[in-house]
């Protein structure tokens, strides 16, 4: 939701390589289980800016949702549509900024019978009281609060112990670090390879 680049310089209850880091772990994630995926943005022509284009080139497939000025991506009708043609009653959802792109969407499909995931890591904010404010709000509607953090559980995956085998290194924080060898600088980051 919203990954936009004038909305990423909002973004500060994170720094910019742990966003960054858990953004594109979510989209590699989704690419790699080939999970529907939807991307939209809020006023793009404005101060919102486009959407990260690390995105759109990961899923040049998916549906693409430019809203023209609806801060609930909830209430555009083409979003909804899109959610629908999927087929999937579980929503994952991330994005700029959590206690309104995200909160908002994820309370209007909870309150329509989905059951909603929130990547709180890949969804940022001002500072941390929003940020909590926020996880409050969604957990007690019902959201699952998840993060990007790989889990002992999940080396016992066969597929998911080789994905990430290939893909990322864990660090003594276990933060999820992507393999930058296949990446582009990432100049709307404020990144480089070298800075991640």
């Amino acid at each position: 939701m919203d990954h936009q680049c004038g909305l990423l310089t909002l973004v500060q209850d994170y720094t910019p390589s742990e966003f960054k880091n858990a953004v594109l772990a979510l989209a590699d994630t989704a690419k790699y289980f080939n999970l529907p995926t939807i991307l939209t943005t809020s006023f793009e022509e404005g101060p919102n800016g486009p959407i990260v284009p690390e995105l759109k080139e990961m899923f040049p497939e998916a549906p693409f949702i430019a809203r023209p000025g609806q801060i609930n991506a909830w209430d555009n009708e083409d979003f909804v549509k899109a959610v629908k043609a999927t087929g999937r009653k579980q929503l994952i959802i991330a994005g700029i900024v959590t206690e309104v792109c995200v909160a908002f969407p994820a309370l209007s499909a909870i309150e329509d019978g989905y059951e909603v995931f929130v990547i709180t890591d890949a969804s940022g904010t001002f500072d941390a009281a929003s940020r909590h404010s926020a996880w409050l709000r969604m957990s007690a509607a019902g959201a699952q609060l998840l993060n990007c953090e790989v889990r002992p559980r999940d080396w016992t995956n066969r597929e998911l112990s080789l994905w990430y085998g290939g893909r990322v290194r864990v660090t003594t924080a276990n933060q999820l670090n992507l393999d930058s060898l296949d990446r582009k600088p990432c100049a709307i980051w404020g990144l480089s390879r070298s800075s991640r």
